[in-house]
């Protein structure tokens, strides 16, 4: 037979609390949350995958294969222009807002 002293639930009660905000806070803050990195490959005049679904606060990264430069070029609102880009290199873009983006 053990006896538990009298402050510890209270300690455990303030512990699970704190432990709580922590993983409240981490699940509302983007700078936390999101952040991933999504790879597209460009090649012979194709995107893969295609389509692609992230959450704000993203990047999508365009990797260029195949022999002939291509580009990534955003239309509406967001726009955004890889310009030429050789076979091998690669081109990213920040989402910050939701929304679908057309390119």
């Amino acid at each position: 037979m053990f006896k538990i002293p009298e402050r510890r639930p209270h300690r455990l009660l303030w512990l699970g609390a704190a432990l709580a905000l922590v993983v409240a806070a981490l699940l509302t803050n983007p700078a936390t949350t999101h952040g991933a990195t999504t790879i597209v490959t460009v090649d012979e005049f194709f995107f893969s995958p295609e389509p692609v679904t992230i959450t704000a606060g993203d990047t999508v990264r365009w990797d260029f294969a195949g022999s002939t430069d291509h580009t990534t070029t955003g239309i509406g609102d967001e726009v955004w222009n890889s310009g030429l880009v050789a076979p091998g290199g690669s081109f990213s873009t920040k989402f910050d807002s939701p929304g679908t983006f057309f390119y």
